[in-house]
């Protein structure tokens, strides 16, 4: 889980910055820089409260198992939303 946490950190952070670049105007550019790194770091205290409070529930197995259902979904979901034309 730590070695896949530092390689998708390590590809999320380019991939931002790539699509920054591309699509926000040069005067927002700053304030999209920002606002990225406010909403991980909130996600991340968000979901790392809520996985402490599914592992006291429930414990480590149920916590495994939804992380993997939604790394699932949310995959499936990203690639139903790549756009073809903008892989090519």
């Amino acid at each position: 889980s730590q070695i896949l946490q530092c390689t998708t950190f390590a590809l999320i952070v380019p991939a931002f910055i790539s699509y920054v670049n591309k699509t926000v105007r040069k005067t927002e550019i700053a304030r999209a820089f920002a606002l990225q790194a406010m909403v991980s770091t909130a996600v991340q205290m968000l979901m790392n409260a809520l996985g402490g409070h599914i592992i006291d529930s429930l414990g480590i197995r149920a916590l495994c198992i939804m992380a993997t259902a939604v790394s699932v979904i949310c995959g499936i979901l990203l690639m139903i939303s790549v756009n073809k034309s903008e892989s090519e």
